[in-house]
């Protein structure tokens, strides 16, 4: 508040400052949590070789 005193005027105050900083941190928190649970549902491991390595394993016969 001493450095930058206008920047809880710019939000409206220091709860609606507290309100958008809340919500922000939610939604990246919500953003890691569902993107993690998409590389484990869709095999983790030629996920994360294929971002390493940049080379992804099509196999044949699954039918995807």
């Amino acid at each position: 508040n001493a450095a930058w005193p206008w920047l809880p005027e710019l939000f409206g105050g220091r709860q609606s400052a507290r309100t958008f900083h809340f919500l922000s941190a939610s939604l990246i928190v919500l953003f890691v949590v569902v993107h993690v649970l998409m590389v484990l549902v869709s095999s983790p491991l030629n996920s994360l070789r294929s971002m390493i390595t940049g080379r992804f394993a099509i196999r044949q016969g699954e039918g995807r």
